[in-house]
């Protein structure tokens, strides 16, 4: 028995494959020839020694991991995804599925079978409908560097940022993230001295967790922080709009710690937390 991974989102893909590895499994992933066989989802996949995110090619050595590729189905493998249209293929037969839901839709779009185990990162999303919680972490690194811009990255404009970039002008940096413009969010947060973020309808933007990670304070609303599932983070690491206009929130963000940031995160979403959810999950269903 092994894990197959199919799903070359690299951020996704880490945090899988270090939890499932982590409690001392064994962990494969989908090659590029086999990761186009079974979904039709060409937003993320492998050319040579890089992740194409896409259309963005990011050398795989930049994530400390090293996963195994392989171009084979077995018959006992159980397949972790992201993507709805491989849980949902009636083709993967007796195969058992981790479903991992990124976005909203997800959980009504796709009919998934009896083999199909749900989860998702956000602590209340699909509760009611068997969907269980299983806490995501990014890669730790460093501080940021160089904090001087407020920055957004977003899929699609939004008040919030609207608002923002009125405020801060040439202090302000608004950059979308859709096929045809995938950022380096990290080169990007390493300059970055607040975030800005508004929900679009992920789960756990990982812009956000990342920003956190090198201890950049999060500039949000509290409908983005309950329904994008942050409610997993304590709320002393975000500054909501409600409270704080951009401008009150930057003069907040310039009197805080980054690195009490950064510890607030890391306390609460880390590999032990992510490999103790996933045990307890896997108990049930292996």
């Amino acid at each position: 028995m092994r894990f197959l991974l199919i799903n070359h989102h690299p951020d996704c893909l880490y945090y899988q494959h270090q939890a499932l590895q982590h409690l001392g499994h064994e962990v494969v992933v989908a090659d590029e020839a086999l990761n186009r066989l079974l979904t039709p989802d060409k937003s993320s996949s492998t050319q040579g020694d890089c992740f194409d995110v896409a259309g963005r090619l990011f050398p795989i050595s930049r994530w400390n991991f090293s996963p195994k590729f392989v171009s084979t189905l077995e018959n006992d493998d159980i397949i972790v995804t992201i993507h709805g249209d491989v849980a949902g293929q009636q083709s993967l037969g007796t195969h058992k599925v981790i479903m991992d839901i990124r976005n909203h839709h997800w959980l009504h779009r796709i009919k998934y079978g009896n083999n199909t185990t749900l989860v998702t990162n956000h602590l209340t999303f699909g509760k009611d409908q068997g969907v269980k919680y299983i806490p995501n972490y990014v890669e730790p690194k460093p501080l940021r560097e160089n904090p001087k811009y407020v920055v957004t990255i977003n899929s699609s404009p939004a008040s919030l940022t609207n608002s923002a970039t009125h405020e801060f002008g040439d202090m302000m940096i608004s950059v979308g993230n859709h096929p045809g413009s995938v950022v380096d969010d990290e080169k990007l947060l390493n300059d970055t001295c607040m975030f800005v973020y508004e929900s679009v309808g992920g789960i756990h933007y990982y812009a956000v967790n990342k920003a956190l990670n090198m201890g950049i304070p999060v500039y949000m609303d509290r409908n983005t922080y309950e329904d994008g599932g942050f409610t997993d983070l304590p709320e002393d690491l975000f500054i909501f709009s409600e409270q704080y206009t951009p401008r009150d929130a930057y003069n907040k963000v310039i009197t805080m710690d980054p690195l009490d940031v950064q510890k607030g995160y890391r306390q609460s979403l880390n590999l032990e937390n992510t490999s103790k959810s996933l045990g307890a999950l896997l108990e049930n269903i292996l």
